[in-house]
């Protein structure tokens, strides 16, 4: 189920990272410091974060600048895939780098060195959702999700499916009214006509139909990840 999320070509934003009508935040514009010293993103310690630059330039502006580039593509790897939490996933691969970096591994080309680690990463995410299991589409899908036990029943795994509803049920509570509404309708229908809806619901909006899929990519974000971590809460306790 999981795979579904992540692979479908339908859900991840296709405007070539170009967010003029909707900007996804997260992507500093500002070129100051101390003008020439770009702001950690990430885990790193201040001595860590000047070794990866000084591996990317000995100039220190060009070092900045090579840095945000680096940043942007993995972030574009991973939307391209639909991952959630891009962010997230492009600072842990660029932590990951710096560390071979420290352990002595020698990066001729940090961009191509960058996207062969954000592969692993990527291998790793996809791992962790199949083990987590959040079917958070095929749950949307309904705005009524089966609260019978028997129905749960007749579904695979019905434990963990019950306790993915209960966790989703929860997260749908704490979005703002507008964005719930908005996520349940882009989720509604079929396959064969969930795009002319898409479209009718984009209509209603006022917004284009890129502008809809990129705010219904970030509430589903929101949710996998509110779901992900009442489930292993759910998981901690049992243990």
């Amino acid at each position: 189920m999981a795979d579904d999320i992540i692979h479908s070509e339908d859900e991840t934003p296709q405007d070539d990272m170009n967010y003029s009508e909707d900007k996804i935040p997260g992507e500093d514009e500002t070129t100051s410091e101390e003008e020439t010293t770009p702001k950690r993103k990430n885990g790193l310690t201040k001595e860590t974060f000047d070794l990866l630059l000084s591996t990317l330039n000995p100039d220190r502006e060009r070092a900045g600048e090579e840095y945000e580039k680096i940043r942007r593509k993995l972030i574009y790897f991973f939307e391209l895939r639909g991952c959630s939490q891009v962010y997230e996933l492009a600072d842990k691969t660029i932590d990951r780098m710096t560390k071979k970096i420290i352990e002595g591994e020698k990066v001729e080309y940090p961009q191509t060195y960058a996207l062969s680690i954000a592969g692993y990463i990527y291998k790793e995410y996809l791992k962790e959702l199949k083990n987590i299991g959040i079917p958070i589409e095929d749950i949307l899908a309904s705005r009524n999700p089966p609260r019978d036990p028997r129905e749960l029943e007749q579904t695979p795994d019905p434990p963990k499916q019950k306790e993915r509803i209960e966790c989703l049920g929860q997260c749908l509570k704490r979005l703002p009214n507008e964005n719930r509404e908005l996520i349940l309708q882009y989720y509604q229908g079929e396959k064969s006509d969930k795009i002319k809806k898409r479209k009718k619901l984009a209509q209603m909006m006022g917004v284009t139909l890129n502008t809809l899929r990129i705010r219904a990519h970030r509430i589903r974000e929101e949710l996998e990840k509110c779901v992900t971590n009442c489930l292993r809460q759910f998981n901690n306790k049992l243990e």
